[in-house]
Parts: structure tokens; C-alpha cells; sequence
């Protein structure tokens, strides 16, 4: 068993190795076949061309489709990414007590990769950030003043310098959220979700299958075919290039799809990690006294009155409080437990 599973990750990893070569060998046996026939109009009526196209379309979009599938089925079982996913996993499990702090987080993060932007805007032109912004991000108001002295080149530094600055006061950057972080797109969020049933799989398949279904009746109930009278080996040559064509695309499209697994969405994955250990190791001594005060009420302690709290965030069901409370007090337990990152998963 281990042989068979040893030579078939051996074999994989050959044909990837390899893939760039397959696909060059396949379009040179396409040019080499070129050379025994020539290209002639057909005679065909437009309809019948459009049918003819709409096989090799067919044709082309299955295979490329299919490798491109294997692609990321192969990437998905890449070590490195199931690695990876499964750090993501633990990384997530351990910043769970913490998330009263988020908020502060995210917004921090925020303030600071605007903070980058505006920067890399204002050094292109020699500005320094620190003398057109305050703390907080706000605009100093200091745009250099245009004299009628100048020159032609220092009014053409100081234009560069004023649309730098309002390209720096307007400059835009992606709003995170934390949910960007903890969420994990590979997988389903919800740990109770099952998976669809028999039925629901069935249902959404067929969908797919009656449309491409009709649109192939429609095109063999049009036209109709008999065999060649006479067979020459033109026509089947022909036919090896159109395939020789479809498996190079469709190679291609799983090299692409292979790649985008074990390279960009493992970065994604491990730029979410990196930002979670960040708030992890920024907000790991922050007591329950403190994270209570931030998000939750204390338990067994509220206003006997009307159930309403002084934090406006929190909602009037006490229960509801007190078990996300005593949630929070058995996940603090394992904060003292150090955590030692996977670095092979991030390399």
C-alpha cells in the first residue's frame, strides 16, 4: 500500500515537473501535422460552421475545464497547503477568548495601512507624511503655495507636490474587517453544516446538466451525420491538431490552477496567520476583568431592573450574556498553554 501511494506522488510530481514540456510537445506534434495538410475554405453553409464550431467548443471546454479541476485538487492535497490549513485552523481556535479586542484591532490596522499608502504617495515626491499629517490621520493643510517668481520647473515641483498631497488626503485602501481573517474560504464556516444531501447535490447537477443537455440536442437534433465516402487522412490529422490544441490549453489551465493554490491562496492563508499571531501576542495578557468590560457583561451581574447594560453594544438577554462569559472563561484557561507556531507551514 505504501508503494502504490509513494509511486503515485512520485508520478505527480514528474508529470508537474514535466507539464511545461508536455505542453510544448503537444503543440509541436500540432505544428508538425500542420505541415501534411493545407487550409482551404470549407463550401459550408454559415450554419453548418457554426455547428462544426460549436463541437470543437465543446470539445475545448471539457478538457480544459477537467485539467483545470485536477489542478486544484492536486494543489489542495500539496503538503505545504494542507499544512498550512491546518495552522490556519489552530491560529483561529486560539485568538477565539480574544475577539472583545477586534474591533480595536481592526481599527488600528486600518489607520495603518492607510498610514503605508499615503506614505509610498508623499516619498515619490520627496514629502515626509509627518509634516502634512497629525497622529490621527488628519490633513495638515499645508498645501505649498504657487508664487508668481517661480519658475516653469519649481511650479512644476510644486503642482507634483500638491497632487501628491491630494492624492495622499483621498487615497484609498481595502477596509479589513476581522471577519476577512478568521474566515476560511477552502472550507465551510458553519461546524454543524453537514454537507448537502443526496437530494440538494442532485438537484443543483441537474440544473447544470438539462441546460448543457438542451444545448447539445439542439445541435445533434439540427444536424445529422453519415460516415465519410471518401476518408482521407487529411481530415483525421486535422482532428489530431484540434485535440493536440485543446490538451496544450487545457494543461496550461492546470498548471495556472495549481499554482494559484500552493502560491496565492496559501499567501492569502499565511498573510491571515501572520495577522492573527499579531493580535494574538498584542492582546494575550489582557486579563478577563478587561475583555468582560469590552464586550460582555460579568457574570451573575447585571441591572436587576430592566436588564439594560451600560454598554449599548450588548444585547438585553442576560443568558444569552452569561454563556458567551462563561465561554470566554474556559477558553482563557488555555491561553498560559504557549503555542508553538508550524513554521514549515509558512514557508
Amino acid at each position: 500500500m505504501n508503494d502504490n501511494k509513494f509511486s503515485l506522488s512520485t508520478t505527480t510530481n514528474l508529470i508537474f515537473n514535466l507539464i511545461g514540456f508536455i505542453g510544448a510537445l503537444f503543440v509541436a506534434i500540432a505544428y508538425i501535422l500542420w505541415g501534411y495538410i493545407d487550409l482551404t475554405e470549407t463550401g459550408k453553409s454559415v450554419i453548418e460552421i457554426i455547428g462544426e464550431g460549436l463541437f470543437v467548443f465543446i470539445l475545448t471546454y471539457s478538457i480544459t475545464t477537467l485539467l483545470r479541476v485536477q489542478g486544484l485538487l492536486l494543489g489542495k492535497s500539496n503538503k505545504k497547503f494542507v499544512g498550512t490549513e491546518e495552522l490556519f485552523g489552530e491560529t483561529v481556535e486560539k485568538v477565539s477568548p480574544l475577539t472583545p479586542f477586534a474591533e480595536e484591532f481592526i481599527l488600528g490596522e486600518n489607520e495603518s495601512a492607510l498610514k503605508k499608502v499615503r506614505t509610498r504617495v508623499l516619498s515619490k515626491v520627496g514629502l515626509v507624511y509627518s509634516d502634512h499629517f497629525d497622529e490621527q490621520g488628519r490633513f495638515l493643510e499645508n498645501f505649498y503655495v504657487i508664487k508668481d517668481e517661480m519658475s516653469k520647473q519649481e511650479l512644476k515641483r510644486v503642482k507634483k507636490k500638491n497632487n501628491a498631497l491630494n492624492n495622499a488626503i483621498y487615497a484609498n485602501v481595502t477596509m479589513l474587517q476581522f471577519d476577512d481573517l478568521t474566515s476560511d474560504e477552502t472550507a465551510e464556516e458553519d461546524p454543524n453544516y453537514l454537507g448537502p444531501t443526496e437530494r440538494q447535490y442532485m438537484f443543483t447537477r441537474s440544473l447544470f446538466s438539462a441546460v448543457s443537455s438542451v444545448g447539445i440536442a439542439i445541435v445533434l437534433g439540427y444536424y445529422t451525420y453519415e460516415l465519410i465516402k471518401d476518408f482521407e487522412r487529411a481530415d483525421l490529422i486535422y482532428r489530431f491538431i484540434q485535440l493536440a490544441i485543446a490538451l496544450s490549453l487545457g494543461l496550461i489551465s492546470m498548471l495556472f490552477a495549481y499554482l494559484f493554490i500552493v502560491n496565492r491562496l496559501r499567501g492569502r492563508m499565511i498573510n491571515k496567520i501572520n495577522r492573527l499571531d499579531k493580535f494574538y501576542n498584542t492582546y494575550k495578557d489582557k486579563s478577563i476583568e478587561q475583555r468582560l468590560n469590552i464586550g460582555f457583561k460579568k457574570p451573575n451581574e447585571g441591572d436587576e431592573s430592566d436588564g439594560k447594560s451600560d454598554n449599548p453594544g450588548l444585547s438585553k438577554d442576560t443568558g444569552r450574556e452569561s454563556k458567551e462569559t462563561n465561554g470566554n472563561e474556559k477558553s482563557d484557561a488555555n491561553d498560559s498553554i504557549e503555542h508553538v507556531p508550524n513554521t514549515e507551514a509558512r514557508d
